[in-house]
């Protein structure tokens, strides 16, 4: 997305479209659209124009769309929450939609004084959810491991991970809210090395495991992918040793009352975990890497998809808070999107 800079100054002296009536779906006040309308059912399609991250990231937001719709862009829009604010164009069923595309070709010719696209063409995205603010933000946590209780990939996601963390902290359980634009989890504790075995402290991540984690950012996998794509990387590089040893008694207290995931509300039992086997199929390559005719099918267990988890705490997706403690990170790797797994030891 642009810098936010781009709009410290009125950029808008010539727009190049007409004034439009709302064809939205949803219920937008005073530029303002309230995401509550759509909890537990199917977003629609709107038009991302651009996302502010910071104290003054909707009053930012609000201003610019004012300006857009004082300048015939109507159906301009803000959802926003505490530090973190969307501006979008209308709401649409799907691509398809002739309003949709005229949308965008009109944001398309939005142009700075110097004649350059502002808002490109917009990205066509599902209703975006903004954050609620929280006392208890993972990027807050002072440590370098904690523990992955509940994942929440519903729309609502953000407000439900808030609201469970909430839950257990109520519970004397210290817990965190972990936000991304399409999962939210919530974990418990925030550890550093001290929670191993003796011989398995202090390895950071290796140069191929950073490597790895790179090349997903950069293909900019969907959250679900990537979060399974780490739980698959997880496993593969353990190596010979398998997992680091835990001798935390508080970690060990933490996996045994929450076993399982509580994944959009449900809480997985045993039972249910026993139950979830598949067979999964991979092609064969030859000693040149080129795949054959031949393919191999295992059984699968994909219980460990819903198993609570040690993971790595990441740095935080938009910069650490103003108040936030400097933390031991056994890492200086780059952002990543997500609670990482525990680096192989």
């Amino acid at each position: 997305m642009l810098s936010t800079r781009r709009f410290c100054f009125c950029f808008i002296s010539a727009l190049l479209f007409a004034a439009a009536g709302c064809h939205g779906l949803g219920d937008t006040k005073g530029g303002n659209l309230h995401t509550d309308q759509f909890l537990g059912k199917e977003p629609p399609l709107t038009i991302l124009m651009e996302e502010f991250h910071g104290p003054a990231a909707q009053a930012d937001a609000d201003r610019i769309c004012a300006e857009l719709i004082s300048h015939g862009l109507s159906e301009a829009f803000v959802v926003a929450e505490a530090d973190e604010a969307y501006l979008c164009c209308g709401t649409y069923r799907d691509i398809q939609d002739k309003h949709y595309l005229e949308n965008k070709t009109k944001i398309s010719q939005i142009r700075d004084p110097a004649g350059n696209p502002v808002f490109g063409r917009g990205w066509g995205v599902l209703l975006p959810e903004a954050a609620p603010r929280s006392p208890y933000d993972l990027a807050r946590a002072h440590g370098s491991y904690t523990v992955m209780v509940a994942t929440f990939d519903l729309y609502g996601h953000k407000h439900a991970a808030a609201e469970y963390a909430e839950k257990l902290r109520a519970e004397k359980w210290p817990a965190y809210a972990y936000q991304s634009d399409v999962m939210s989890h919530v974990t418990i504790g925030a550890f550093n090395d001290d929670i191993f075995a003796a011989d398995e402290k202090g390895a950071p991540l290796s140069p191929e495991d950073k490597a790895a984690l790179a090349k997903l950012n950069l293909h900019q996998k969907a959250a679900r992918e990537v979060f399974e794509e780490w739980k698959a990387f997880n496993l593969s590089t353990q190596g010979p040793k398998g997992a680091a040893v835990i001798i935390s008694p508080e970690v060990k207290r933490i996996l045994a009352v929450f076993p399982y995931l509580n994944w959009d509300g449900h809480v997985f039992t045993a039972e249910e975990a026993a139950k979830m086997q598949g067979t999964s199929t991979r092609r064969v390559e030859d000693a040149k890497g080129a795949p054959t005719p031949d393919v191999v099918k295992k059984k699968t267990n994909f219980a460990r998809l819903v198993k609570s988890s040690l993971v790595a705490i990441p740095p935080p997706e938009h910069g650490p808070p103003a108040s936030a403690p400097p933390r031991n990170s056994p890492s200086s790797s780059a952002p990543t999107r997500g609670p990482i797994p525990t680096p192989s030891r």
